[in-house]
């Protein structure tokens, strides 16, 4: 399944890049662009097409000439090809690792259950990869710095192929925004966006990090001592504070003070979702039907039908994915069909799909807090999808943002996952069903802003 999909969204991008260098096509929208009187007799939703197809076509190359367009579709098509190489690379491997359990001290226990264990020169190892679900828990936790920082190397080095893959796409993007008029390739990629300008971004970063900078290295200096402390505890010389330290001690740091860890007995996976589906019940007066032996690829895959709220008229449906599996990454959503009113509604279809490890016989998966927000926020793209109404699918759900807005509903979304009021409703313990208690909560926003710089 996983080659015809690579091999479908290659055929995909083809004809994408294919069609926007059409230059017959863009000389007709050119002509319904230059007349104003026939741009004002649009419907805006139609303008916003003519607009957008103008932009899309003229930056594709369709007003150069011909010589010029030749050699940029050479370009556009390789480039193609390299793009969806790059991320083929990063799915499909899932690169594995051995430790012994010494090796792996400050992981949980769960960690270990239902783990492959390889017998090596007589003593037994664990084999653990770098999907989500194993790395970043291992990051985390793991006491040993040996064994971060070759988990480390591991997951940043798995990926080789990309190295010359990157290069050759970095050369190509260039050689395509010069053939475009445009200085680099930021120049060119920055045109459609908020800061127009790659001296803007740049003045942009340049502000943010000089108010971030003193903040930054306080954080810093608390982080390296503790690791000093740790060193000298154990006798060993301090050498420096690197990359594989970060998340492990920022995260006994965060527990000194509050441990997120005594907030996961209150997020269970299936009343998360469960909750979850309430609270988007009630903000879009919709109801989720969860369907009865559906078929669907796996079978960890649940199918939900939507409807509004009356339950007389249908939306769509949509797919919940949300354990780990080879080939599986991070956390995100879907569109498997876009949803349009033409002379029938086409109704739409997406998939929410996760790396969660899977439960054990008597306990369910009980998830971080960060994994809450993003799951509440994941969530709200699903929604997005399921209930935009548009004439045309081009302007489907997240498709119908500009693209610096696009990420804005699912931040205000996630903020929900700090609000008291919210918790209370979201969060209940996994044994008893009680709410969580509120000095917890109070001690989760106090505890937000560590590691703001």
């Amino acid at each position: 399944m996983n080659q015809s999909t690579v091999l479908t969204e290659t055929l995909e991008e083809s004809f994408k890049a294919e069609t926007l260098l059409r230059r017959d096509v863009y000389k007709t929208i050119r002509a319904v662009y230059d007349n104003e009187e026939e741009m004002d007799g649009l419907s805006d939703e139609n303008k916003r097409l003519v607009q957008q197809m103008e932009l899309e076509y003229r930056r594709k190359g369709a007003a150069l000439s011909e010589d010029e367009f030749n050699e940029l579709t050479k370009l556009n098509l390789k480039l193609e090809e390299l793009e969806v190489s790059f991320q083929r690379n990063i799915d499909s491997r899932d690169e594995k690792t051995l430790f012994t359990r010494g090796e792996l001290e400050g992981l949980p226990d769960t960690y270990f259950k239902d783990r492959e264990i390889r017998d090596i020169g007589g003593g037994k190892k664990y084999v653990v990869s770098t999907c989500s679900a194993d790395y970043y828990l291992l990051m985390n936790h793991a006491q040993l710095e040996s064994t971060r920082r070759a988990m480390f190397l591991v997951q940043n080095n798995r990926c080789t192929d990309n190295v010359h893959v990157l290069n050759t796409a970095i050369q190509i993007r260039q050689e395509k925004a010069k053939l475009l008029g445009y200085e680099t390739h930021a120049e060119y990629a920055l045109e459609p966006h908020m800061a127009k300008t790659p001296q803007a971004a740049y003045d942009m970063l340049t502000e943010l990090r000089k108010n971030l900078t003193e903040l930054g290295s306080k954080e810093l200096e608390q982080l390296e001592q503790l690791k000093r402390s740790d060193m000298h505890a154990v006798g060993k010389i301090y050498e420096g504070f690197f990359e594989w330290d970060r998340s492990f001690y920022a995260n006994k740091l965060s527990n000194q003070n509050f441990s997120t860890n005594n907030l996961r007995c209150y997020f269970s996976l299936p009343q998360v979702i469960r909750n979850m589906f309430e609270l988007y019940q009630t903000l879009f007066g919709v109801t989720i039907v969860e369907m009865e032996n559906p078929r669907v690829w796996h079978e960890d895959v649940e199918m939900y039908e939507l409807w509004e709220a009356d339950k007389e008229t249908f939306v769509g449906h949509f797919y919940t994915d949300f354990f780990h599996r080879p080939g599986k990454s991070r956390i995100s959503v879907h569109n498997i069909r876009s949803g349009y009113n033409d002379e029938t509604r086409q109704y739409p279809v997406c998939a929410i799909v996760a790396c969660f490890a899977k439960p054990e016989p008597n306990t369910p998966v009980l998830l971080h807090h960060t994994e809450v927000e993003m799951l509440m926020g994941e969530l709200g793209r699903v929604f997005q999808n399921m209930l935009c109404k548009t004439k045309l699918a081009k302007f489907h759900g997240c498709k119908a943002l500009e693209q610096d807005f696009v990420e804005t509903p699912i931040q205000i979304l996630k903020d929900f996952m700090w609000s008291p009021h919210i918790l209370d409703k979201i969060a209940r313990h996994y044994k008893t069903g009680e709410s969580i208690p509120h000095n917890l909560v109070q001690q989760l926003q106090a505890a937000k802003s560590n590691g703001a710089g």
